[in-house]
């Protein structure tokens, strides 16, 4: 027997154990296509391909048909506990979209594009749903998959999946010891999600403490003789008004005020209007971009996250569009998402860093700021990371059409603590050495979920080779199970009288009506 979508490694199985064409196992039906005009706002739950996910029933957006339709296209119910699986698009991103129609669910009406699978007696409906996860049926369905814009897997294909048949008690110890190991692997998974939301939490600890001054207390104390950073701004403030012909703000924003009473920080260091440390700001280019490619390349909006620019995540002008040097991006530069669909990504803010002589402009849902000293940058692009300067931030967003704005003025009159040059060196020195460690543990976080993910796998792949628990020779071998199935079934189809409806409507139903339930 040829085995589709397997390799030749997998055709050998334990002793008693058989190779079988799924409809031999199992009950397949496809959905029938029920009219736009048939469904209702109540009634019986009609199962749609947009109820279909991986390993979950979906209700939202959950549609009906009328109640009648029970008994006129009773062929195609759905009682709980069933297996469905999608037939068009069935599998994205390595993972079939299958899942269980939920145990306390009224039985529904299965629409077209989508398959039931019911297991015959000498199959567990558990294992059935085991093996739907696995790599073997996966590979199948991968391998007979139509070649098309929308890959479609047909029903014909599906009831000639070969699905492993192992002896009945074994079936039962297997389901038991993989229900065991699942146990373990989800109390892994459920230690491992946690990780993200710890790595999170202790970022943002990280960078509040920075900015109160906490991490860099000690140092203060080791050095008490450093410039504070009064002397540092009026310096700025005086190049800004010399070289920069820019009029000094000595008068603080209210914000900045009113950041001064309610956030201490050390005696050295002083609330500034961000306004103040840089020499512009501006949006960038107005031109409409293209996909296709061309030696003049723009950033997307989305290429901005918070302190992190993808130079990669571009799209391209033409050459009348690339003449304005004020739209090209410098190292040092600092760049902030003006304009996003989503509040967690407007003001976004990062530094603009190897560009390596690569002439890259950036859009008008961009500002770009340019420090009076790029000693500035990185412990600027820190500060807008916090989440006390988001917040205050995006509390001032707008939207318009469905996406979220922020002004320039937001940016401008920002607060920010100014602590003296040096104690800035030494803060991002700090911050720098613990987002590092935070990194490593988000890092290890995806190696140790990628290997989770391989050792479910693995449990799935043992026990449909015949691997995960020990052969009893004392089982009565699915040979023989088959045989008991086959007289039953004929016994079923034979003593069956057809309808009406079943010979006018033969090419929506399936080859032996006769359902013998499944087992756990």
């Amino acid at each position: 027997m040829e085995l589709i979508g397997m390799s030749e490694e997998l055709t050998e199985l334990p002793e008693g154990w058989e190779w079988v064409q799924a409809d031999n196992l199992c009950q397949i039906i496809s959905g029938y296509a029920f009219k736009s005009t048939d469904f209702c706002d109540e009634g019986v739950p009609a199962i749609k391909i947009a109820n279909i996910s991986y390993g979950t029933f979906l209700y939202k957006q959950q549609e009906y048909l009328p109640k009648d339709f029970l008994d006129k296209y009773s062929e195609f119910q759905v009682i709980p506990k069933t297996l469905l699986i999608a037939l068009t698009r069935p599998i994205t991103n390595n993972t079939v979209k299958a899942c269980l129609y939920p145990e306390y669910a009224p039985i529904g009406l299965l629409n077209q594009r989508v398959a039931l699978i019911k297991p015959y007696k000498i199959y567990s409906q558990k294992l059935l749903l085991f093996f739907s996860k696995s790599d073997f049926f996966r590979n199948q369905v991968n391998t007979n998959l139509s070649e098309t814009l929308q890959p479609n897997l047909s029903p014909q294909s599906l009831k000639q999946f070969l699905i492993p048949l192992p002896p009945l008690n074994e079936q039962k110890r297997i389901v038991t010891k993989i229900e065991e190991l699942n146990d373990r692997t989800q109390k892994a998974k459920k230690a491992l999600d946690s990780i993200p939301q710890l790595c999170d939490r202790f970022r943002q600890s990280v960078l509040a403490a920075a900015f109160r001054g906490d991490l860099t207390a000690d140092w203060r104390e080791q050095n008490p003789d450093v410039e504070p950073a009064s002397m540092l701004l009026q310096r700025i403030r005086a190049k800004n008004k010399q070289t920069h012909k820019r009029k000094s703000n000595a008068t603080p924003s209210s914000i900045v005020l009113e950041m001064d009473k309610i956030t201490p920080i050390p005696n050295t260091w002083q609330w500034v209007s961000f306004g103040e440390l840089i020499t512009s700001i501006r949006s960038g280019s107005t031109a409409v971009p293209q996909d296709e490619v061309s030696s003049y390349p723009i950033l997307r909006s989305s290429s901005v996250r918070s302190c992190s620019v993808d130079l990669t995540d571009i799209r391209y002008l033409t050459k009348s569009e690339n003449e304005n040097e004020d739209n090209f991006l410098n190292d040092g530069d600092l760049l902030f998402t003006r304009l996003s669909g989503s509040i967690e990504y407007v003001a976004n803010c990062a530094l603009v860093r190897d560009l390596a002589n690569r002439r890259i402009q950036y859009p008008d849902r961009l500002f770009r700021a340019k420090l009076i000293d790029r000693e500035f940058s990185t412990y600027s692009e820190l500060w807008f990371a916090t989440p006390l300067l988001r917040s205050l931030i995006t509390d001032h967003a707008k939207s318009t059409a469905g996406h979220q704005r922020i002004s320039m003025t937001a940016i401008t009159e920002a607060p920010i603590p100014l602590p003296p040059l040096v104690e800035q060196q030494k803060i991002v020195e700090i911050v720098r050495s613990f987002l590092e460690l935070i990194t490593n543990v988000e890092q290890q976080y995806q190696q140790a979920k990628g290997k989770l993910n391989q050792l479910n796998q693995s449990i799935l792949a043992k026990a449909f080779m015949g691997e995960l628990v020990p052969q009893d020779p004392d089982d009565e071998p699915a040979s023989v199970l088959l045989e008991r199935i086959r007289a039953e079934r004929e016994k079923l189809n034979n003593g069956k009288p057809k309808s009406d409806r079943t010979s006018k409507r033969k090419s929506k139903t399936v080859e032996g009506q006769g359902f013998i339930s499944g087992l756990e």
